[in-house]
């Protein structure tokens, strides 16, 4: 409890986004991302209504479509959430489907 008080959770969040950010940037390297305006659109739409869900709102998320014909989607610490094109593809770009991932 006296953690909580004093910040740490604060901390922590700090921490985790800062090993999310040197994360990310190193997946921006490795992949490519989809530039489709309106895939993109998509993306932060869906990932902006589900965050604001989000009960601490420390919390921050970044969300980004990755090109691969691989239905799959992955996160980082620090809320970095990914999505690939062919998991998109399966879900036929209906944001309920997308949500549940």
């Amino acid at each position: 409890m006296w953690q909580s008080l004093t910040g740490a959770e604060a901390d922590a969040i700090a921490a985790e986004n800062a090993a999310g950010a040197d994360l990310a940037s190193e997946v921006a390297r490795q992949v490519k991302f989809i530039s489709a305006g309106a895939t993109q659109n998509l993306i932060a739409d869906i990932g902006s209504r589900l965050a604001a869900c989000v009960k601490n709102k420390h919390r921050r998320f970044h969300f980004a479509a990755v090109e691969s014909a691989e239905p799959n989607a992955f996160a980082l610490p620090g809320g970095y959430i990914y999505i690939t094109g062919g998991l998109l593809e399966l879900c036929r770009c209906r944001p309920d489907e997308i949500a549940f991932v």
